[in-house]
């Protein structure tokens, strides 16, 4: 072969899906006609064939140059690796007979100049992008799914993907296909898509080919994601030369399917089975070269080899830091070791010479650049969040590795919320929970979460788009419909957003409209198949139409459109959903079965309609709504023209809508928006927990932050996990406290301060968090007040009192007051506060006093309530303080507040605040207080810890929203009875033991787990903070453990004696061996445990190791089963501990004790 030629631009023809022609996939040049782009719907083969940028590359082949274009395959060459030229020229020879040569071919059309007379040999055609998978190496040219992906899609160029659409798209020509294939020579065919397995108009191709007779003269190549079967594959294979199904599998497991989002493991390995029976068709793998999977090589062509598959070479180029080349060079190192200690052990032959490509590749020298691989980080971190995936999950050892390079992972998102936080910010604060059986939405969710989840996010995604085009949104609506309502699940999003307002429930089914009356308090409205003739409601501000018209014909379309514009008022918003031109193909393919089921004639009667007039409908045969109900597909300009011809105005239409998962229309009924109430309602939201915020956590010049005092104190203390040492000025750090306590069951942060520092100034002015807060004000020295200053101070909070956000009682801005002494005369500073509010505008003040006060009754100093004082029930322990809090007599307009206590330590607090909280909220209907969120210096917080991780934001959730954990069950149930003895009294304490002894609630152990991981991860060494626990109980794993080195002592010299091992220096390192028995060591978080006086100090071990020892005795054990950790003996008190393993694995946590002990002197 020639040293700078290559066989593709005398032999080969690349066909994207809109018709462009390019040289190469790896040389992606555009070939131009006439000075425009040439395309093969229009322009012949013949001229395509031969258009100046081809033959430009033809010549400098021929002076033995190396084209810039083709620099890809030098740099791999140069590597000593594969390279795409090698591998063509070496194809090629199926058609063109071994005897072929391309020097001889290159000086024959010299003389031309380089056109070609003949056509190409080789064909690759993508017919179009129908896909089921969003893999991460793929673009939106190849997939639908990527296109339709908003996060995902936002990567790359609009301009530097196209996307062939509709009738117009060259594939969908017969014709145009058979002329390009036309001739008597042998060809290659390689057919891509998308996913052909799922693309009609492939198998319509092949189908023709051999009706035609001239699938004799083909080799073909199809490629495939591994998903999908085809029964016509058995019937057409026979018919054509060769058959080839290469079958793209990037890595292994797990893995496998985190970089293929959508596809199964087991699957994909049902469908190979498949494939390699099938007569006629030989099978080949593309396992394709990137950053996240060579690691984890070997493990992939190892299941290659076991099933005898040959795997072609394929090596990602672009998105540049998904590239092979993007990793650190100690990382590509370790990769390449292992590929070339597989390649000498036990490689297939037949696989050689790829895996020694990839370890080639990976053995040249490369830089790291930084900026490309925060890129990677980045967009790794926006697709685990919007797909709910962790990378550091599937793959742990490329992240303690890239730790070990000196890299720390990033948390920046560009273009991605994650799941967690789209939950968060969409949950509205009380939504009914109250779902009928009938309800399908329901069922086909299956998950009352994701149920309510989806009816929030929709909403949020509709206030947004009213925002953006000027409407006051549904905060200020007086009148929203839900039409199509079904059994309500946005009705009761519309229902808690807009308690102020009326909200219809308007469906055809009388059945959900009844439900939606009953129990979520809708106004029911009945409506038919001819909506434009029913009696609706009139003047109504929002209109909302969620999968109605994506199921209906056209006619239903122009009534129902003509109908809500009967309903708005001027001004009025109609959003509703429909399915574009987007949706079809997937259709099609025979995709998106949750529409129903449709016969084979069914579907190619709404192909041609669609095709023909942009608008097609088919009949869903036995539904329940009589009618034409079924699915339905509109091209964008169908849309347009009947939004305009029902006389509303469209505001925009979005093709593709990820919040919606449809299609997505906005359109106004002209006219001025008028407001006629006397002001815009501020919405009362349903706020019943309160958390006490103190945001004084910064240096201020004047003293250290607590965060400095608390890292200072001796002995030490917790330390904070999730949240790290957090700056309340950070809007960032804002957000995160409000969506935690929001997913935690708390409603409300009350701010407290003396002054008006940063943190609260940020709140007002930013709008942010969306979360509601009021404002405690503390005379923090003490000192009495003048009149001039008690009345600026309330001046100054005005600005607060008219936030949307701030919690109301009775419709009244929640004002507290602590050291109410101090005020110059408490009841004369209320009705001057009162008098400001009344005139500037604010309303009526609830005013609030705390504990103490100067008078027996809140009455006698001009407020309307009083806050109880944590202070007033301490007791000697934790205990006692709930129990006396629980006994005290409430006086007149009460609140009450209970303290969520965490030092002096003890491990029952957790239970006691769980019931003192939960017994509070059921005896009482009012505001409850938690003291505090984060009074880290009075050991009084919420925020997770190092040592028990969400122990306490657990416990407020089980209190505020689900059920008590076992032991506060317990305990209710004592106090329930009495005094009971006997067998009763027995019973109760026996069942109190057991329950203590062996709850293993899932809180618990997230608090054990979280609480280690936070600590080992924050730490950034190998040397670990211990963990401190109480003692609980897990099961033995049925796996075996083993510690056989401590500090230098190994084997004898710490089993054969029954003194515990003394440990001495700075710290010590412990080896040994551990495997689960139930999973792979690289998906175990292992950790070591030492137990001493009932208390477990846990420390996370990374390094994992591998024992070839311990596989000779136990050869079915993993090979890495060994690990090695290093903790510090400083921080450990003086005393004797046993030594344990605890394994966590995706299913279990294990705790396997061992028969070491140690001895801290």
């Amino acid at each position: 072969m020639s040293k700078t030629a290559c066989v593709v631009p005398f032999t080969t023809l690349d066909i994207s899906p809109d018709g462009t022609p390019i040289i190469c996939c790896q040389a992606p040049v555009a070939l131009t006609v006439d000075g425009r782009l040439a395309n093969a719907k229009i322009d012949s083969i013949e001229k395509i064939w031969n258009a100046p940028e081809i033959v430009e590359l033809r010549g400098a082949m021929a002076r033995g140059e190396k084209p810039d274009a083709c620099r890809i395959c030098w740099e791999h060459e140069n590597a000593g690796s594969l390279s795409l030229r090698r591998i063509m020229g070496e194809s090629i020879h199926y058609t063109t007979g071994a005897d072929w040569s391309l020097v001889k071919f290159m000086r024959a059309s010299a003389a031309a100049g380089h056109r070609l007379e003949t056509r190409p040999r080789w064909y690759q055609l993508q017919f179009g992008n129908t896909c089921n998978l969003r893999c991460r190496s793929c673009w939106p040219e190849s997939s639908s799914r990527i296109a339709a992906d908003p996060v995902h899609r936002a990567w790359y160029d609009p301009d530097s993907y196209r996307i062939a659409r509709g009738p117009a798209a060259w594939y969908r020509d017969p014709e145009r296909l058979a002329e390009i294939l036309d001739g008597d020579d042998e060809i290659l065919l390689s057919l891509l898509g998308g996913e052909p397995f799922l693309i009609q108009e492939v198998w319509d191709f092949l189908q023709m080919l051999v009706d035609r007779g001239w699938s004799r003269r083909v080799v073909l190549t199809l490629t495939t994601n591994g998903t999908r079967q085809r029964a016509e594959l058995e019937r057409l294979a026979p018919a054509f030369r060769n058959f080839i199904v290469s079958v793209s599998i990037d890595g292994h497991g797990p893995l496998f399917e985190y970089l293929r989002s959508g596809a199964k493991w087991t699957e994909l390995v049902q469908n190979l089975d498949w494939l390699v029976r099938v007569p006629h068709v030989r099978t080949i793998v593309s396992p394709t070269m990137q950053n996240t999977n060579v690691l984890s090589a070997v493990k992939l062509f190892r299941f290659f080899d076991e099933r005898a598959l040959d795997a072609t070479f394929n090596v990602l180029t672009n998105p540049g830091f998904l590239s092979e080349k993007n990793l650190p060079p100690r990382v590509r190192r370790i990769a390449a070791e292992r590929l070339r200690a597989y390649l000498d052990e036990d490689c297939r032959p037949e696989n050689g010479a790829v895996v020694q490509a990839w370890a080639t590749l990976l053995e040249q020298e490369h830089e790291l650049d930084p900026k490309l691989f925060h890129d990677f980080m980045v967009f790794t971190n926006d697709l685990d969040a919007s797909r709910g995936q962790s990378l550091a999950d599937v793959d742990p050892e490329l992240f303690a590795l890239l730790r070990a390079s000196g890299i720390e992972w990033t948390n920046e998102r560009r273009h991605a919320q994650s799941s967690v936080e789209k939950t968060i910010a969409s949950a509205p604060a009380r939504v009914n929970a109250t779902v009928s059986a009938d309800d399908a939405i329901m069922k086909l969710t299956g998950s009352l979460p994701l149920y309510l989840q989806s009816g929030s996010g929709i909403v949020d995604a509709i206030e947004s788009i009213l925002h953006k085009h000027g409407h006051e949104g549904l905060a200020n609506a007086r009148a929203v419909a839900d039409f199509a309502s079904h059994y309500g699940r946005i009705t009761r999003v519309l229902q808690a957003r807009t308690p102020h307002a009326v909200v219809y429930a308007c469906d055809i089914d009388s059945n959900a409209v009844a439900f939606c009356e009953r129990e979520l308090g809708a106004v029911p409205v009945v409506t038919g198949w001819r909506p434009d003739e029913d009696e609706l409601p009139r003047d109504v501000d929002v209109v909302v139409c969620i999968s109605l018209l994506t199921h209906t014909p056209l006619d239903h379309w122009r009534r129902t459109l003509r109908a809500w514009q009967r309903m708005l008022r001027p001004g009025g918003i109609v959003v509703f959903t429909f399915l574009s031109e987007t949706y079809f193909d997937s259709w099609r393919a025979g995709e998106m079965e949750v529409y129903g089921n449709y016969s084979p004639p069914q579907r190619d009667e709404v192909v041609h309609a669609f095709e023909q007039h942009g608008f097609a409908a088919c009949e869903l045969r036995g539904d329940n709504y009589g009618g034409d109900y079924g699915i339905a597909f509109a091209r964008s300009e169908i849309v347009r023209a009947e939004v305009a011809n029902a006389g509303l105005e469209l505001l925009e239409l979005e093709d593709n809508s990820a919040s919606f998962g449809q299609s997505v229309v906005a359109a106004r009924k002209p006219g001025e928006q008028t407001n006629d109430m006397p002001e815009p309602r501020v919405v009362n939201r349903d706020v019943r927990v309160i958390a006490l915020y103190d945001s004084r956590f910064y240096e201020n010049g004047e003293r250290e932050s607590v965060w400095s005092q608390l890292a200072a104190a001796q002995p030490p203390r917790p330390l904070p996990a999730d949240l790290g040492f957090c700056d309340p000025r950070v809007a960032e750090v804002r957000e995160a406290q409000a969506a935690l306590a929001r997913a935690h069951g708390i409603d409300a942060f009350c701010f407290v301060q003396s002054k008006w520092d940063a943190p609260l100034r940020d709140v007002l002015a930013a709008g942010r968090p969306d979360f509601p807060y009021c404002i405690l004000w503390r005379n923090e020295d003490r000192a009495a007040i003048s009149d001039e200053d008690a009345e600026q101070l309330f001046i100054e909070l005005l600005p607060h009192f008219r936030d949307p956000r701030y919690v109301r009682r009775d419709g009244r801005p929640l004002f507290i007051v602590a050291d109410v002494a101090t005020l110059p005369s408490p009841r004369m500073t209320a009705a001057k506060w009162r008098a400001i509010a009344e005139a500037e505008g604010v309303g009526e003040m609830h005013l609030c006093a705390v504990e103490p006060i100067p008078t027996d009754l809140v009455d006698d100093i001009g407020f309307d309530s009083l806050l109880e004082a944590p202070a007033m029930h301490r007791a000697k322990s934790y205990r006692e303080t709930a129990a006396n809090a629980l006994t005290r007599h409430a006086p007149p307009k009460f609140i009450r507040t209970v303290v969520a206590q965490r030092e002096p330590f003890d491990a029952t607090n957790v239970e006691h605040y769980e019931l003192w909280l939960r017994s509070i909220l059921e005896r009482q209907t009012d505001f409850v207080f938690i003291d505090g969120w984060n009074a880290w210096s009075d050991g009084a917080y919420l925020e997770p810890d190092d040592r028990d991780g969400r122990a306490f934001l657990n416990a407020t959730r089980r209190a505020t929203r689900g059920l008590s954990s076992g032991k506060v069950l317990v305990r209710r149930l004592r106090d329930t009875l009495g005094n009971v003895n006997g067998d009763t009294g027995r019973l109760l304490s026996e069942l109190d033991q057991v329950v203590s002894m062996h709850e293993r609630s899932r809180d618990e152990l997230s608090a054990l787990i979280e609480a280690a991981l936070v600590t080992s991860n924050s730490n950034g060494s190998s040397m670990q903070r211990g963990v401190l626990i109480s003692p609980r109980v897990f099961e033995a794993s049925p796996g075996r453990v083993s510690v056989d080195a401590i500090g230098t002592l190994i084997g004898p010299q710490i089993h054969g004696t029954a003194d515990p091992v003394m440990l001495d220096g700075h710290h010590v390192t412990f080896r040994g061996w551990a495997h689960s028995g139930v999973a792979d060591p690289n998906v175990v978080d292992l950790f070591l445990v030492l137990t001493s006086g009932g208390e477990d100090r846990v420390y996370r071990v990374f390094e994992r190791t591998a024992r070839p020892d311990v596989v000779s005795a136990f050869p079915d054990y993993p090979e890495r089963c060994g690990f090695e950790g290093t903790i510090p003996i400083r921080e450990l008190p003086p005393g004797d501990y046993r030594v344990g393993i605890v394994q966590r694995t995706p299913s279990a946590t294990f705790y396997d004790p061992t028969t070491l002990s140690v001895r801290r002197a």
